[in-house]
């Protein structure tokens, strides 16, 4: 669509016009200036719809309105010139009444009506523009109307029907394309969705995973120690003996009893090396089971295709397989003494010493 009524210059050019034409004239001068002044009014509160309706009228004679109204605005306003401003602007009034599905208000009717009944009131050129407006326009836009490449397809009810049959099939195609496109990503996306799962399952395993090598390696620590431990009281007692052996004879009854407390601590570390030891190994078939886990994790999905396979041929063909892979972690830590179970032991061997004095 082309503007013209809606544009800055032309808007500002008719505000002035206006206002010149409220300078009082005298007779049918102030008549016909009257009826103008209201109809330029009209067109500036609807500037976009005459530039919808009036199309024809801008392309023909739109450079011929912008002449006029500078000529208008000049030192003085001459009939003449206001002449040709109403023939032009009744052509633009009687397009506008013609291309608008409602009527035309009244101000508009009273403009044609005495441009229709007044033809002697108006310069011959304006009367020109008038009587064609009136008698050869309307042809003319009905011819430029059946002209146009929309109104020429009704013609040709065939064309137009293989043209639309061929834009269904066209849409049809990229229909089915965006379709089958909007599947393979919908697959893609439960895939994606089951694949961070694992993902966060794993990472779960990993966390996990990494606790239990801090704590075999914590008890490997302690096997170390309790080991090195375990040894020294007896080493003591045996430097002891070698420090002392020239009088190993004289060594009575009391000796040997303070070896007691020796042996006694000996086999106390000795049963807390056993302790961690048995949870050191339960810590590490723990670890192994998280690492079997954890690369469970990386064929689970395949696997679970697999499995919808071969169950339809052999329901029990992975019940073996499924009972030893998703089998719960366990410890192998129940047999292990507890520290009162040590404690009794070592009860039971302060007194059959006791006894034996």
């Amino acid at each position: 669509m082309k503007e013209f009524f809606s544009l800055p210059a032309t808007q500002d050019a008719i505000k002035e016009l206006v206002i010149k034409l409220s300078v009082g004239r005298d007779g049918v001068e102030s008549r016909k200036a009257s009826l103008l002044q209201t109809v330029l009014k009209i067109i500036l509160g609807n500037a976009r719809s005459f530039d919808e309706n009036c199309q024809i009228n801008i392309n023909w004679i739109g450079s011929s309105i912008t002449n006029g109204l500078i000529n208008a605005l000049g030192d003085e306003l001459v009939p003449k010139v206001l002449d040709d401003l109403y023939g032009s602007f009744y052509r633009v009034i009687v397009e506008f009444q013609l291309t608008i599905r409602d009527g035309i208000s009244s101000d508009l009717a009273s403009f044609l009506d005495y441009v229709d009944d007044e033809p002697s009131a108006f310069h011959p050129s304006a009367v020109r523009e008038i009587q064609f407006a009136r008698r050869q326009m309307p042809m003319l836009m009905l011819k430029q109307l059946i002209s146009s490449p929309v109104l020429q397809n009704i013609n040709s009810p065939h064309k137009i029907a293989d043209d639309i049959d061929a834009k269904f099939s066209k849409w049809d195609k990229t229909l089915d394309a965006r379709e089958q496109t909007a599947k393979e990503l919908e697959e893609a996306l439960k895939k994606y969705k089951t694949g961070f799962n694992f993902v966060g399952l794993h990472q779960g395993f990993n966390k996990l995973s990494a606790e239990k090598q801090n704590e075999v390696k914590g008890l490997n620590r302690l096997l170390i120690w309790f080991g090195l431990l375990a040894g020294t009281p007896l080493l003591a007692e045996l430097m002891a003996v070698t420090f002392y052996f020239d009088r190993f004879e004289k060594l009575n009854t009391n000796f040997l009893i303070a070896g007691v407390p020796a042996f006694s601590l000996t086999l106390l570390l000795i049963y807390f090396f056993r302790i961690i030891l048995r949870r050191s190994e339960a810590a590490r078939s723990q670890l192994l089971q998280i690492e079997l886990r954890k690369t469970l994790c990386e064929f689970i999905q395949g696997y679970a295709d697999y499995a919808k396979e071969i169950r339809a041929n052999n329901p029990d063909a992975l019940v073996k397989f499924e009972n030893m892979i998703f089998s719960g972690i366990v410890s192998s830590d129940e047999k292990l003494p507890t520290t009162f179970d040590g404690i009794d032991q070592i009860s039971q061997l302060v007194q059959s010493v006791k006894g034996g004095k």
